[in-house]
């Protein structure tokens, strides 16, 4: 490696750290996946109770949040349902009525207010 008398030069990084960042980095993308698919298994309705947003994992001041809708089953569970797409965060509100068909990631609203 050259550098010059004034330590001008490349820096050699330690491979190890780049190693870490990519299996950091797949881990994430992965569980964000595993999540999705187990969503999309899911088969059930209810009636939205609460609309709400969450900061994600690593999201800082002005970073994108995660929306949810707390759902209140026929079974009367109660079910925190990740809405994946940003346009459909507001698509629902309290009140509404939702139906949740196995192999759709979202479930759809039936009834309004």
């Amino acid at each position: 490696m050259w550098t010059s008398r004034w330590r001008f030069g490349r820096r050699r990084r330690n491979p190890a750290s780049a190693a870490l960042v990519l299996v950091f980095g797949l881990a994430y993308v992965g569980y964000d996946h595993l999540c999705q698919a187990l969503q999309e298994q899911e088969a059930w309705s209810g009636t939205v109770v609460r609309v709400y947003h969450e900061k994600g994992f690593l999201a800082g001041h002005d970073s994108p949040k995660n929306g949810y809708w707390e759902v209140r089953t026929t079974d009367g569970d109660v079910r925190n349902v990740r809405i994946w797409t940003r346009s459909m965060w507001s698509y629902a509100g309290p009140g509404d009525s939702l139906i949740k068909r196995e192999g759709e990631l979202h479930p759809v609203v039936v009834g309004r207010r």
